[in-house]
């Protein structure tokens, strides 16, 4: 295409019309009409799609050598490497990675402690969500001295005004303006005392200093994604501008992506715009389907023009877009690839998917089958791989007794699973280092953590992974890369700080798809790619961290006046559509249940299909343990140890439920869960959850409180104020009650029998539990069974157990059910974000009210009675359930 002489241009390019075409063509024209290659620069969002523009070009130079000289001295890259480039003296030399921004905002986090999640959220949600905010805020050019409090918490109040749930309130959102605005000039900080910068920096410090434009031409490829500065840079850079883009495939917003500022270029004088509608890509069914869709959610009406006429003239309709419906919508995709490679349909295949969750999954069941398949996964959201990973440094790094008995049970350990079961067992009872394994006591006992991670690595962790899958590689490889970042910035190893930059390295993480038979990818990923058969998974947030987005949206609109909420408010549907259309030849958009009328339009362009299969789990590992006793040097023990394991794990569950005699409500509990049952109870793995240890702490504390043993002034800082709700709990308890507890921590044991009044009930078996606390009326005439909660996470389950409770206590002490009534008290009741004073809640109930809950108490006892009398029928139950861990996934593959 030739510019014209007087204007500038903006192209229109629908999906598959040939953006890259485009401007391929037009840069030979400007060559060969004797333009120099080095005035002119093509830009455009990622490097993947620089090299592709390179490539267009060389292509349509076809063989002319007189323009490769030009072609090669022209500056084609991202925004941010011509920045580079053009300041390179003035840049330093580092550049701060993801790893470090975001270990940098954890451990900033925790030390201002501005939310109430746990470490793990706060690691896997919120940090992830911190970066996403500081990057789109400097996009915009903003800075932390830039944000003035008083307009932001101004925007807002009214905005809450229309917001019906609200999630935190605006006493919330001065506290996290206060922390994100102190943590941002933490980061800005800590750059400039380390002599760094990130990309934002590059661009930004570039254009301060540009006063004169240095190209004849400025070529610009995917524009509606570009930032505010990026668009600056373009339109200050040249004196000619060519820009390519599509406000329907704005999909980048979170990075700063403006699509209001391309609206803006849309009706900008000077501009001669051309709307590009002949699709050389896709069925006309695939782009009817989408389009319609698109059309039918979004609120910018506008986008009928451009996509009026817009068809393929080279493709007939082709076949109906497939809509299937699943349960297990990840697992419904796999069986449609492998349906269609069944039948021999021809072409490449991509599974595309919202979230690095998803493509985890599809990962997994993907390796499953054995079939070779390409990923722009490298790390993603801590996976099982790289919790295995995780646990067995943490077991050679910490000095917990749970770290190294979790870490026994990886597949580093050079263990079968009865040696991990019989030493943590031992290790539970004895002190004695002795009873660990060499291999982990050898890497315990080096000198420094710095040794002690470089063995591992390379002398465990790695050979091992090799050996496991691509999936084990994979986390090896990201940890091996993390550690080593890790040791670029600090001065001091620190074994908890390194454990928390691995956390951080590990999150959302991919790379540049490299092309097979069968992909699978993000949508983000999939920008500018195409494949002849698509299946696509939609995805929607739940808006839990919403208010997160409000206090970015409200910070941008304090300072620049732009309303970015209606920029981002149809991105989702954007995000679909920019999906729906790489396919080629054949759309299938797998939906859960709920959502599938959302994508079915009608009978003449798509149709529906139901899918109930699920996951396939039968390719599991059973050689895992083998060869890394192998790797450790018992290969004599490798040999038989398959054999051996998978009857010691049927030996195990069969000799449980064989010498079972007791029950308690917690195990009852666990009885609906037989993956966390086998866990817990048969083989004593237990996770170690920060919640769990706060939980044991409380109530330990607690007991001592309340029986006068401990006053306030001695109760530890972190626990103070649950410690102080405890007293708002005794004092809104009816008056009739003595404020003291008759009994504390008081353990109650009753044959079944008694408990349960039903036949066949096994005169053997014992029901006991332990009851916080039991607060008696002054004349004895009732009682109330309380117990404390530390959160309001599973409500049933706890009336469950307080039924229970109140069981015990009647049965074993001879009181009138009539009398007793049953209490949670919640202690520990926070919003997200942490206002200092944790709220308190009594609620009681009525013995007779509770009964209802002794049908699911029942159900579960039944339960495991029938475990006790055929094992076979867990090991069963247990097989039936998909596993949720690469630990289960082991253990399933010995008892299949």
């Amino acid at each position: 295409m030739l510019l014209p002489p007087d204007t500038d241009v903006l192209v229109v390019a629908n999906p598959g019309t040939g953006k890259t075409w485009e401007i391929a063509d037009t840069v030979i024209g400007l060559l060969k009409n004797g333009v120099p290659g080095q005035r002119i620069a093509c830009l455009t969002f990622t490097n993947r799609a620089a090299r592709e523009m390179f490539d267009r070009i060389m292509q349509m130079a076809a063989g002319d050598t007189s323009l490769l000289q030009s072609i090669y001295s022209m500056d084609i890259g991202t925004m941010h490497s011509l920045a580079f480039r053009m300041d390179e003296e003035s840049t330093p030399d580092d550049l701060v990675s993801n790893s470090l921004l975001r270990f940098l905002i954890f451990r900033k986090l925790r030390e201002l402690k501005t939310f109430n999640y746990s470490d793990d959220y706060v690691k896997s949600d919120i940090v992830p969500r911190f970066e996403n905010m500081i990057r789109y805020i400097k996009s915009f050019g903003i800075y932390p001295q830039d944000i003035n409090s008083e307009k932001v918490l101004e925007i807002i109040r009214d905005k809450l005004v229309d917001q019906e749930d609200d999630q935190i309130g605006v006493d919330g959102y001065e506290r996290l303006l206060h922390d994100f605005t102190e943590i941002y000039a933490f980061y800005e900080d800590y750059k400039k005392g380390h002599r760094m910068v990130d990309y934002n920096d590059i661009l930004h410090n570039y254009l301060i200093q540009i006063d004169a434009p240095v190209k004849d031409y400025v070529l610009v490829d995917e524009f509606q994604d570009l930032s505010r500065e990026q668009v600056s840079l373009a339109e200050r850079i040249a004196t000619r501008r060519f820009f390519v883009g599509d406000r329907k495939q704005s999909i980048f917003g979170f990075q700063g992506g403006s699509l209001s500022q391309f609206n803006e270029f849309i009706s900008r004088q000077g501009y001669s715009k051309v709307t590009k509608k002949i699709n050389r890509r896709s069925t006309n069914n695939i782009l009817n389907y989408s389009s319609r869709l698109l059309e039918s959610r979004i609120s910018d009406g506008s986008i009928s023009s451009e996509l009026q006429g817009f068809h393929n003239p080279e493709k007939g309709d082709g076949e109906k877009v497939t809509v299937i419906t699943a349960d297990e919508p990840e697992s419904a995709a796999v069986n449609a690839l492998t349906d269609m490679l069944n039948r021999g349909i021809t072409g490449d295949y991509a599974i595309i998917v919202r979230t690095n969750t998803q493509l985890a999954r599809i990962h997994k069941l993907l390796s499953s089958t054995g079939l070779q398949f390409s990923s722009t996964l490298t790390k993603g959201r801590p996976s099982d791989q790289l919790n295995e990973v995780m646990s067995f440094l943490r077991g050679i790094l910490l000095p917990g007794r749970d770290y190294l008995k979790r870490a026994l049970f990886t597949p580093f350990s050079g263990l079968s699973f009865h040696e991990a079961v019989e030493i943590s067992e031992k290790l539970h009872n004895s002190q004695d280092e002795a009873i660990i394994p060499s291999r982990i006591s050898d890497l315990r006992g080096m000198n420094t953590g710095i040794e002690v991670v470089r063995t591992a690595l390379d002398q465990v962790i790695i050979p091992i992974s090799v050996s496991l899958g691509q999936e084990y590689f994979s986390a090896a490889s990201s940890i091996y890369s993390a550690s080593a970042d890790y040791l670029n910035n600090v001065t001091e190893f620190q074994p908890e700080d390194y454990l928390d930059f691995l956390d951080m390295s590990v999150l959302d993480q991919e790379e540049d798809l490299k092309k097979s038979q069968i992909n699978i990818l993000t949508v983000h990923k999939a920008k500018g790619q195409e494949f002849h058969n698509v299946i696509y998974i939609p995805s929607h947030t739940n808006g839990r961290l919403k208010f997160l987005d409000l206090l970015s949206y409200a910070i941008v609109s304090s300072i620049t006046g732009i309303d970015v909420e209606s920029d981002l408010r149809d991105e989702p549907y954007r995000i679909d559509y920019v999906a729906m259309t790489r396919a080629r030849e054949r759309l299938i958009v797998v939906t859960d249940r709920r959502t599938w009328k959302e994508f079915y339009l009608d009978d003449k362009i798509c149709q529906i299909v139901e899918n109930h299969t699920q996951s396939d789990f039968s390719l599991v590992r059973k050689y895992d343990a083998a060869y890394s006793m192998f790797v450790n040097g018992r290969t004599e023990d490798a040999a038989k140890i398959i054999r051996e394991d998978r009857d010691w794990i049927r030996r195990r569950i069969s000799q449980y439920f064989s010498n079972l005699t007791e029950l308690s409500p917690s195990l009852v509990k666990l009885a609906a869960s037989p993956w966390d049952f086998l866990h817990e109870n048969i083989l004593g793995i237990r996770e170690q959850r920060q919640s769990a240890a706060t939980g044991i702490e409380f109530h330990r504390l607690a007991e001592q409180y309340t029986t006068g043993r401990v006053n306030a002034s001695e109760i530890p800082d972190a626990l103070s104020g649950m410690i102080g709700a405890i007293d708002q709990i005794i004092a809104s308890m009816p008056g009739k009650y003595a404020r003291k507890p008759w009994k504390t921590e008081t353990r109650f044991s009753i044959p079944l029998r008694e408990f349960l009044v039903m036949d066949h009930i096994p005169p053997d078996m014992i029901m006991k539990g332990t009851i916080d606390a039991i607060f008696s009326a002054q004349d004895g005439s009732s009682h109330l069974i309380l117990d404390y909660k530390t959160s309001r996470d599973i409500k049933s389950e706890y009336w469950q157990q307080i039924w229970s409770y109140c069981r015990l206590f009647s049965a074993s002490t001879g009181t009138d059910p009539a009398s007793i009534q049953g209490a949670i008290a919640y202690v520990n009741l926070r919003g997200p974000v942490n206002s200092g004073t944790p709220e308190s809640e009594l609620i009681i109930r009525e013995f007779s009210d509770l009964n209802r809950q002794s049908r699911t108490v029942t159900e579960g006892i039944l339960k495991v009675l029938q475990f006790r009398e055929d094992p076979e029928m867990f090991i069963q139950l247990l097989l039936s359930r998909k596993p949720q861990r690469d630990l289960d996934m082991r253990l399933a593959g010995l008892l299949d």
